[in-house]
């Protein structure tokens, strides 16, 4: 859905910071029966995913996978953001909703503001598809210039999230 309604020179910018992958994955879906039994082959205390007796390390099959930047700054989440900045991206106090996000990223014609909202919009839906969304201001930092978000390493980043979204589930089932 967000894919589509992106322009070429949008796809562009997407492409140029190093998350074309998410121009293709966007249209593929795997089946929840599928994602369950991957998701129970999580070991989150070592990070790794047990597959017929093999262990493998899921920071190591990221970068394979995803092809997303895997540079030396690591994505750090911040509380403090500019205030001209985080005014973009709140409602009433709070981050803004994902959906209002959306709009406010297809009208960008500025390629960095683009991806800053772009980027903003996947992190969320990535961290927390089918809740309530909204935007998780704490990136703002790592993403307030766009042309930088190469720099950063977003496969340990992305690798994390999802063992410790893992680890969350689990707490919850027990």
């Amino acid at each position: 859905m967000i894919v589509a309604q992106l322009s070429g020179a949008q796809r562009g910018h997407v492409r140029n910071c190093g998350f074309g992958i998410i121009l293709m994955m966007v249209s593929s879906e795997m089946s929840k029966s599928l994602t369950t039994w991957l998701m129970s082959k999580v070991d989150v205390s070592n990070g790794t995913l047990k597959i017929f007796g093999k262990s493998i390390a899921i920071k190591l099959l990221v970068p394979k996978m995803l092809g997303i930047p895997n540079a030396a700054k690591k994505v750090i989440l911040s509380k403090y953001i500019d205030p001209v900045t985080e005014e973009k991206f709140t409602n009433k106090g709070s981050g803004q909703n994902v959906v209002d996000t959306m709009k406010q990223m297809q009208t960008k014609e500025n390629k960095d503001d683009f991806i800053v909202a772009f980027m903003l919009v996947i992190l969320a839906l990535y961290r927390a598809s089918g809740t309530n969304l909204y935007v998780n201001r704490e990136y703002l930092l790592v993403l307030k210039y766009g042309k930088g978000i190469k720099e950063f390493n977003w496969c340990d980043h992305v690798a994390d999230c999802l063992i410790e979204g893992d680890k969350r589930n689990e707490g919850m089932q027990t």
